[in-house]
C-alpha cells in the first residue's frame, strides 16, 4: 500500500471511530426499541448497556496477537515492509502507552505523528543521519513496550515454527512451500526483534535460544544461524555466566557434529568461531565450566582462543573440570569433553602413569610407611594418592558416560566411542580389544569430524554381550 493511501485509510478509520460509531449504535438501538417493547426501559439502563468503542479499546482486546503479527512482519524480505512494521509497532506503543489515547483527538494526533514518522524513517536510517533506528530515545521506549509482551509474542512464534497450520491455529493446511516461507519469516523476525529489544534483551535470551535451536539443522539452518549471530552480537557487552555461554555454543556444536549437510556444518563452524571471538571476556572468566571446543580444522579459530584460556590451568584443574562435563546429560558436552580428555591423557602419559601406579600401591597396601617418619615425603605421597583418586573418578565417569551408547541419536553413540577411547588410554580397557575403524568413517565428513584424537575406536573382539559389559 502506498504511504499516502495508508495515511488516508488510517484517518478514515479514526473519523469513523470518532463520529460514526456512536451515531450508528444509537440508530441501531432506536430501531431495535421500536420493534420491541423496549419503551419500558429507562434512559439510565440504556446508558448502562452502551459500550464505548475506540481505537485503544480495540487494540487492547487483541494486544499480544496484534504485536505478534507486526513482529512477524519484521521478518519480511522487503525492507519497505519491515520499515512499515516498525512504524506500526511504534504507533501501537504510542496509543496503548499514552494517557491521552482515550481521547479521540489524541488518537488522531498519534496516527498523524506515526504516519509522519514513517515518512521520516528513511532519513533516520540513512548513513547521513546521526543515529540509526535502535539507538534513539523512542526506540528505548519501544523496547520497554515489547519487553512487557515478549512472552506472549514468543509463544505465538513457537507455535508457528512448530505447527504445520496457519497462524493462530487455523484449521486450513498450507502448502509445504508456504509453510517454509512463513517459518523463515518468523526466524528472521526473531533477529529483528532482538535488535529492537537492545539492552532489554538479556532476560529473554533463553526464550530466543529455545525458539531458534530446533531450526539449526535442516533446510532452515541458514536463516536460523543468521538470527543466532545477531543474538550473540547483541550480548557482547553483557556479562554472561557459563550456562549462558553454553546455551549459545552447545546447540551450534550439536548442529556441527550431527548434520550431514556440508553447508550447515560450514555455517555452524563460522558461527562458533564468531561467537567465541566475540565473547572472549566472558569465556576467559569461566572457561573451566564452558563446553570444550574440539580440535577440528573448521573450528581452528575458536579452538585456539579456547585453548589459550584453559592452558593456564594445571593438569589437575583441567581434569577436574572435564570430570564435571563428563557427568553432563548432553551428549555434545560429553563428546567434546572426552575428546579433549583423550588428547590430554596422551600428552601427559608419564604423569598419568605415575598417578595410576600410586593408586594401585595405595589400594594394595604397598608402601604403607609411617607418614610421620617420612616428613616431607608424606605430603608428596598424599598428593599423588589424591591425583590417582581423581583419575579413578574420571574412569568411573567415563564408564557411566558409555551408557550414551543406548541413545538412538548419532551423537550418543559417538560420545560413547570417545569415552571408550579414553578408558583405553587410561588402561581400564585393554587396547587390544579396540580396533581403529577409520576407513568407513572417513567417507562421512560428519563422523570424521567427531573422531577423538583423529581415531574412532570400537570394541570389536568381544562378541558376547555379557563378556563385553563385564570387561567394561
Amino acid at each position: 500500500m502506498d504511504d499516502q493511501l495508508m495515511h488516508q485509510a488510517l484517518m478514515r478509520f479514526v473519523k469513523l471511530i470518532s463520529t460514526g460509531t456512536s451515531g450508528s449504535m444509537s440508530s441501531n438501538s432506536s430501531n431495535s426499541n421500536s420493534n420491541s417493547s423496549a419503551s419500558d426501559l429507562s434512559d439510565g439502563s440504556k446508558s448502562k448497556d452502551q459500550v464505548e468503542v475506540n481505537i485503544p479499546s480495540l487494540l487492547r482486546s487483541c494486544t499480544v496477537k496484534l504485536i505478534f503479527n507486526l513482529v512477524l512482519s519484521l521478518g519480511e524480505e522487503d525492507p519497505v515492509l519491515r520499515k512499515r512494521a516498525r512504524s506500526a509497532l511504534l504507533t501501537v506503543h504510542n496509543i496503548l502507552g499514552n494517557p491521552e489515547s482515550d481521547k479521540q483527538q489524541g488518537v488522531t494526533n498519534i496516527v498523524q505523528q506515526s504516519v509522519d514518522n514513517l515518512k521520516d524513517m528513511a532519513k533516520t536510517e540513512s548513513p547521513r543521519a546521526g543515529k540509526p533506528l535502535g539507538h534513539t530515545e523512542i526506540s528505548a521506549e519501544l523496547a520497554d513496550f515489547l519487553s512487557q509482551h515478549i512472552l506472549g509474542v514468543m509463544a505465538y512464534v513457537n507455535e508457528l515454527l512448530r505447527d504445520t497450520e496457519t497462524i493462530g491455529g487455523e484449521s486450513a493446511q498450507i502448502s509445504a512451500r508456504q509453510e517454509s516461507s512463513m517459518r523463515r519469516k518468523a526466524l528472521r523476525a526473531i533477529g529483528e526483534l532482538v535488535i529492537l529489544l537492545g539492552s532489554r534483551l538479556t532476560p529473554h535470551t533463553n526464550n530466543m535460544v529455545a525458539s531458534l535451536t530446533p531450526s539449526l539443522q535442516g533446510p532452515l539452518a541458514a536463516t536460523a544461524l543468521r538470527s543466532w549471530i545477531i543474538l550473540a552480537e547483541s550480548l557482547v557487552k553483557t556479562t554472561l555466566l557459563a550456562d549462558q555461554i553454553n546455551s549459545l555454543l552447545v546447540p551450534l556444536l550439536t548442529a556441527f557434529f550431527a548434520s550431514n549437510d556440508v553447508d550447515v556444518r560450514s555455517r555452524a563452524a563460522e558461527a562458533i568461531n564468531r561467537i567465541v571471538g566475540l565473547h572472549k571476556r566472558n569465556i576467559r572468566s569461566s572457561c573451566d565450566k564452558v563446553c570444550s571446543i574440539p580440535d577440528h580444522p573448521q573450528l581452528e579459530i575458536a579452538y585456539t582462543i579456547f585453548q589459550g584460556f584453559v592452558s593456564r590451568s594445571s593438569l589437575r584443574q583441567r581434569l577436574s573440570s572435564l570430570l564435571q562435563m563428563l557427568k553432563a546429560k548432553d551428549s555434545t558436552v560429553v563428546l567434546c569433553a572426552s575428546r579433549e580428555l583423550c588428547t590430554l591423557l596422551q600428552m601427559n602419559e608419564k604423569q598419568i602413569g605415575a598417578w595410576k601406579q600410586a593408586f594401585m600401591h595405595d589400594r594394595s597396601g604397598i608402601g604403607g610407611i609411617d607418614d610421620h617418619s617420612m616428613g616431607g615425603r608424606s605430603k608428596e605421597r598424599s598428593t599423588a594418592v589424591a591425583d590417582a583418586k581423581l583419575l579413578d573418578s574420571i574412569s568411573e565417569a567415563l564408564k557411566s558416560a558409555c551408557s550414551h551408547a543406548n541413545d538412538s541419536h548419532q551423537l550418543g553413540r559417538q560420545a560413547s566411542a570417545s569415552c571408550t577411547a579414553c578408558l583405553a588410554v587410561i588402561g581400564v580397557i585393554d587396547s587390544r580389544a579396540l580396533e581403529t575403524n577409520t576407513r568407513s568413517d572417513a567417507a562421512d565428513p560428519a563422523k570424521a569430524a567427531m573422531l577423538p584424537a583423529r581415531v574412532s575406536p570400537t570394541l570389536c573382539n568381544l562378541q558376547d554381550e555379557e563378556e563385553r559389559m563385564e570387561f567394561v
